[in-house]
């Protein structure tokens, strides 16, 4: 007779058959992370490093989070590590940054289609000789 799992079980056999893999959000970026802290690790060190130095500069002298009060290492790396992972704070700017690249998807393609007297439609690459 064949072994019954339980759901629990094949749920966790799935996941040794094939991890789950986290992309990086960012269209420009190939980067993929084995788990979701090692993504948010990245997006604050490899994209947001800077904002979040400039955001949280004044956090970073202190021992105790402002968000969750949790004693932390007294260096800006832990400071922004921590607000990047525990609080998500980079995925704020991730929602920024796609939020502005869709508008300015929407902004070209709006461009494209604007019909000039005597034309249906402009396509990007046309010019004017004809050819």
């Amino acid at each position: 007779k064949p072994m019954q799992l339980d759901s629990c079980t094949s749920r966790s056999i799935r996941n040794i058959e094939s991890p789950e893999v986290h992309s990086c959000p960012l269209t420009y970026c190939i980067r993929k992370c084995s788990s979701k802290k090692d993504l948010l690790i990245h997006l604050a060190m490899s994209h947001y490093l800077k904002e979040l130095e400039e955001e949280f500069a004044t956090g970073s002298g202190t021992r105790n989070c402002l968000e969750c009060d949790q004693v932390l290492p007294n260096n800006k790396l832990g400071f922004i590590k921590h607000m990047a992972v525990k609080h998500e704070i980079v995925m704020t700017f991730v929602k920024r940054d796609l939020t502005q690249e869709v508008a300015l998807d929407q902004a070209l393609e709006s461009v494209c289609r604007i019909a000039l007297p005597g034309e249906d439609e402009v396509q990007p690459g046309d010019n004017d000789d004809g050819n």
